[in-house]
């Protein structure tokens, strides 16, 4: 459900921007690092503020992109599967 192809990375880049094209994570690294300048930095051990902040804001917009993308694919993921989820169950409480 959670898959991300070629890497977790995939859906922080998305937030960002779109990705169609097939790309390899040490390109989609880099990517990411110059698509805004709170992710100049990045590091997979843990989220400033910032990022947070930039993630929860672009979350609707991240969502529509992955839909968009050809499922188990390169460039793809499913996290916006969870994130849909935890939505509805939220609207649910």
């Amino acid at each position: 459900m959670l898959l991300s192809n070629p890497c977790f990375e995939i859906w922080l880049l998305l937030h960002a921007k779109d990705q169609k094209a097939a790309i390899e994570t040490d390109a989609l690294i880099k990517e990411l690092k110059k698509s805004a300048p709170m992710w100049k930095n990045y590091s997979k051990s843990a989220f400033t503020e910032t990022q947070k902040s930039f993630l929860n804001d672009k979350t609707e917009v991240a969502v529509e992109r992955a839909k968009r993308l050809q499922e188990f694919q390169n460039p793809s993921t499913g996290i916006y599967k969870l994130i849909e989820m935890l939505q509805k169950n939220a609207k649910n409480d």
